[in-house]
This record gives structure tokens, sequence and C-alpha cells, in this order.
């Protein structure tokens, strides 16, 4: 009888898990080749919630570099200035565009330079269980 539970229980709960995968897209996602000399850089991306709840975009890892941030880039009398984000959040059915001088993620620490040509493979983790994998092209500046 435990048996049949379990078998029930992963049939009702798999589909729903194929529909959580789908609800967050990434677009566009990229970065600009920047100087050897340089340790940090922005990716820029598009994430589209398809879905019918919010989310948050909650932590961003690589092996790329050490740290990988949700920053904010505004205007303070004059100066632009960065602010870090604990999490992201994007609306049902909504999206959120990280671009330069707005949303972006930060790399810091990068563990080697990175050329146009090259990918960085990063993992976004959102608040509803889903991870997904993005492959960020490097472009040329």
């Amino acid at each position: 009888m435990k048996k049949i539970k379990v078998i029930l229980f992963i049939i009702c709960f798999l589909p729903l898990v194929g529909i959580a995968q789908t609800n967050v897209r990434i677009d566009d996602a990229y970065s600009r080749e920047m100087p050897s000399s340089a340790s940090n850089m922005a990716v820029y991306l598009t994430i589209r919630n398809v879905g019918s709840h919010g989310v948050s975009l909650e932590s961003i890892s690589t092996d790329a570099a050490e740290s990988a941030m949700i920053h904010r880039s505004t205007m303070d009398n004059g100066m632009m200035v960065m602010e870090h984000l604990a999490e992201l959040y994007i609306p049902s059915r909504g999206n959120v565009r990280l671009e330069p001088g707005g949303l972006h993620i930060m790399l810091g620490g990068l563990k080697r330079p990175l050329r146009a040509g090259d990918l960085v493979r990063m993992n976004l983790s959102f608040s509803n269980g889903v991870v997904l994998r993005v492959d960020v092209p490097i472009l040329e500046n």
C-alpha cells in the first residue's frame, strides 16, 4: 500500500515541477569584454515570468568569479552609485530587463580574463525552487 501512495504522489507531483520550471525564462543574456586587468564585469539579460505568481531571483552562482550579485546603478548627486539588492522580484506575467545604467548582475573577482567569444555559465536560483543555467556570451566591446 505504501508503494502505491508513493507512486501516486510522484505521478501527481511531477507535472507541477515541470510547470514551475517553465514559468521563468531568460532571454538576451550577454556581457561585454573587459580589459584583462579588470576584476569585475556586468552581465545583462531579461528575466520573463510567464507564470501566475510572482517570483524572486534570490541568488546567482558561477565558477567564473568569486561572487555574483544583483546590483542597481543610479545617479546620486551627479555620481553613478551601485546598490546591492538581496533579491529581484519579477511579477506574474511580467519581465525585468537588466541593462547598462540600471539593473545588472555584477561578477566580482573574476578568476581569469574573459574574452569575446567566451561563455560564462551561471546558475540563477528563484524563490519557487527553480534553478536556471544560463550560458552568457562575452561580446566584443
